[in-house]
This record gives C-alpha cells, sequence and structure tokens, in this order.
C-alpha cells in the first residue's frame, strides 16, 4: 500500500477529528479515515451508519461511495469521474454564465429528486438546535439530510453514473433542500 496525499482534520473538536489518506492498493485508488483522538471513533462510527442511511433513501440511479472497515480505519473506494463542480466550471468556461446557470439548475433539479421520498418540514428539537426558530413550514425536506451535498461532493462518471462521495454531514431529522443548495 502507498500513500499518496494525506489530510489531517485535527483543529476541529476532539470528538470529530480525524485523519484522512489517500492510498493506492492492487491498482486502486483508497480514502482511509482514521480517528485522530480516541473520541473520534464514534465519529467514524456515525459515518458508517451514514453510509447505510443515504443507501437505502437514494433513487437507484444514484450510488452513495461505499464504505467498509479495515481495523480501526473507515475505507472508501474513490469513486471514477468528474465533481459535478468540474462539470460546472467546464461549462463556464466553454458556454459562459448561461449555460453555467443551467447546469446549476440541472443539480438543484438533482438535489430535489434524488432520494426516494421528501417531506413537508417538521418541527424537531434537533432542528430547531440547527436553525433556530425560523418558519420553514412546508419546505420540501431531505430526511437523512446530507447537508454537504454540494456539486463537490457529487462524482459524474463517464457512463452518466451519479456517485455521492462525501456524507460525513448528514442529519436524522427533515433538513430543506433550500439550505443545503
Amino acid at each position: 500500500m502507498k500513500t499518496i496525499f494525506s489530510k489531517y482534520s485535527t483543529n476541529r473538536r476532539a470528538e470529530k477529528a480525524t485523519m484522512t489518506y489517500f492510498t493506492e492498493q492492487d491498482g486502486k485508488t483508497l480514502v482511509r479515515k482514521l480517528p485522530a483522538t480516541p473520541a473520534a471513533k464514534e465519529h467514524l462510527e456515525q459515518l458508517a451508519k451514514n453510509y447505510t442511511a443515504l443507501q437505502q433513501a437514494v433513487v437507484p440511479q444514484v450510488s452513495v461511495a461505499s464504505c467498509w472497515w479495515e481495523g480501526e480505519a473507515l475505507v472508501f473506494e474513490k469513486a471514477e469521474g468528474i465533481t459535478w463542480l468540474e462539470k460546472l466550471l467546464t461549462v463556464y468556461e466553454s458556454g459562459g454564465f448561461e449555460a453555467a446557470l443551467a447546469e446549476f439548475k440541472t443539480f438543484r433539479d438533482f438535489l430535489y429528486s434524488c432520494m426516494k421520498t421528501y417531506e413537508p418540514y417538521r418541527f424537531t428539537p434537533e432542528g430547531r438546535e440547527t436553525f433556530g426558530v425560523i418558519d420553514l413550514e412546508g419546505k420540501k425536506c431531505m430526511c437523512p439530510a446530507n447537508v454537504d451535498l454540494l456539486p463537490a461532493n457529487v462524482i459524474l462518471d463517464k457512463k452518466g453514473g451519479i456517485t455521492i462521495i462525501d456524507y460525513e454531514w448528514v442529519y436524522p431529522f427533515p433538513v430543506p433542500v433550500e439550505y443545503i443548495l
């Protein structure tokens, strides 16, 4: 196994501090996340639970990058393709603002269609802690909600496949799609 890149997220609270290694093994690029502190093990366990929740919640046309445990490391296979952000930038460079705006609207439509079900916002104590007291009644929500479902965290492959690659910040309560956008 050869390490090609590493990233330490140790400036977070101890329970969220992780070490990430991009490695090459048997011709595949793998991403390995390890707890940087003993308290961060629970954070990685939650990440694995997020994978399961999202995998069950997305439509069949959308994949969630798989993960598995190897000792203390949570391992992900690197998805092949380009990020939706890279596509947006390419479209902007070749077609200008209007073309990029149309592509962003395609991404927006993806957010409103990538889950099997959506629900109207309903008050939850966790939602209040996250959003405060604001009127969100009737807003279309994801639940579970990946609030880091940004163009940089969605891979588009050459065959038209779509893979969600980052699901560290998933909430088990309804979050308006507008908030994720």
